[in-house]
């Protein structure tokens, strides 16, 4: 068998590939075909970095096949299309599902591990004719999900039963690849992605869907020239966000298979993008940041005196408060006389339940994307985290909020030390120097000092 050899045109890396089934042979995992040659996939994310745009869909411009058609004519073949498509997504994630826990061996009675488990081969392959529906770049978005998820809840499932497998609602997002679709960026107007919707791209007549622009999405504009001029598109998912019937927004009305009436979404693209990381500046000095008791989150740089830059997040607190107080009273509602039958309430639950997450996600999302522009304005090299302390947020997601932050900013090119990390670390290497960690531990006690003199003075 002939093999073929990969070079990184950067760190000269030689990587040997062996032929598909069909002879063709494909690059190593990661690997990123540029105009200089080829970028392995360490080197590519010394480079680049992932990130996502969500924009709203306004409305079809056109489609092969429908030339001179009226927009109402248009919008009642695109809600055809993505129903459709919708639910094939939905059906394969469920099928998926199923046919991972049936490949499981069962774990003995008395085993205190479970074995390995391994994605049968051929399992992909043996579920297509059942979905020739879908393309394959959807399906391997889709597979890659279903799997990661399955593979973190098998441990609950299998050996403690706490937990059951996960289902995907209708409707799962509709997945394409690099090469299945296409961006427009007129100097003037609103972005306009050219996307097949159902079977193979190149057998379907591709749809020009227009996306929302204005100046209140600026960024994402901003964005997506620079993936135009320097970055890499990566995949387009067409999802459906619920939204309130008194939105004024185009979109469409979704029902459940076999059921009546449905809920108002709006159709959403979720473009993911390579785009590059930032030139390296001249940095120094160290920031801490740490969580209060009555305050949220609180930074300073070594060396200075005062929490410099604090986020209090008493809305944060208030909608945690109002979301608790409903869902009480909506459980006491819920009598034995009321739970006959269909539960009429939950929709109400599911929506505020929905809506206060959207709040704490946006409420993370943005903190640290103002905790990674504060450090480069101060040109820190290191930033330390600790969140030991939850007393003012107890319910809040601090792993999501850590992982944003360190992705925000090794953007930036700072490092980001957790010193909850570290305390997990009872044995093995330290993260940081012995005289390190106790300067910092007296920087952390003089931040929540602080803190505590000023409400008592106020």
């Amino acid at each position: 068998m002939k093999l073929r050899e990969y070079r990184c045109g950067t760190c000269l890396e030689i990587k040997q590939v062996k032929p598909m089934s069909n002879g063709v042979y494909a690059p190593p995992r990661g690997w990123k075909g540029r105009a200089e040659g080829w970028i392995c996939q360490d080197c590519w994310k010394k480079r680049y970095y992932m990130t996502t745009v969500v924009l709203p869909v306004t409305g079809p411009e056109g489609v092969d096949g429908l030339e001179g058609a009226d927009k109402t004519e248009l919008w009642n073949k695109l809600r055809d299309e993505l129903r459709a498509a919708w639910l094939a997504s939905t059906r394969y994630c469920n099928r998926l599902v199923q046919e991972l826990f049936l490949s499981e061996q069962l774990p003995a009675a008395n085993a205190e591990k479970l074995a390995e488990f391994k994605v049968p081969q051929g399992l992909f392959k043996r579920l297509s004719p059942d979905f020739a529906g879908l393309p394959s770049g959807c399906t391997a978005e889709l597979c890659q999900v279903v799997t990661r998820k399955y593979m973190k809840a098998r441990r609950e499932v299998w050996q403690y039963g706490g937990s059951r497998l996960n289902t995907y609602r209708f409707p799962q997002p509709y997945c394409c690849r690099a090469v299945s679709w296409k961006l427009e960026l007129p100097a003037e107007g609103a972005p306009v992605i050219e996307v097949a919707l159902g079977g193979r791209p190149r057998k379907r007549p591709p749809w020009r869907l227009r996306l929302r622009g204005g100046p209140e999405f600026r960024r994402q504009r901003g964005q997506l020239e620079q993936m135009l001029r320097e970055g890499e598109r990566s995949s387009l998912k067409l999802t459906g966000q619920a939204v309130n019937g008194n939105t004024h927004r185009n979109g469409m009305t979704l029902a459940k298979p076999g059921s009546f009436g449905g809920e108002e979404v709006r159709v959403m693209a979720k473009i993911t993008m390579w785009l590059p990381k930032s030139a390296a500046r001249e940095t120094s000095g160290r920031l801490v940041v740490r969580t209060l008791p009555n305050s949220f989150l609180a930074a300073r740089k070594v060396g200075e005196r005062g929490n410099g830059w604090t986020v209090h997040g008493d809305q944060v607190v208030r909608w945690t408060a109002a979301q608790r107080r409903r869902m009480n009273r909506m459980a006491d509602d819920r009598k034995a006389e009321t739970r006959r039958g269909k539960d009429r309430q939950a929709r109400r639950r599911e929506a505020w339940s929905g809506k206060h997450a959207a709040r704490i996600k946006t409420f993370a999302q943005q903190t640290a994307a103002q905790l990674a522009g504060y450090a480069r304005r101060r040109r820190v090299a290191e930033v330390v985290y600790d969140d030991e302390c939850h007393d003012f947020l107890p319910s809040f997601p601090y792993y999501e909020f850590w992982e944003r932050t360190r992705q925000k900013l090794a953007v930036e090119g700072i490092e980001l030390v957790s010193l909850s990390e570290q305390r997990a670390k009872k044995k093995g290497k330290s993260l940081l120097p012995a005289a390190d960690l106790k300067e910092l531990a007296k920087i952390l006690e003089d931040m929540r000092h602080d803190e505590t003199d000023i409400d008592e003075r106020d």
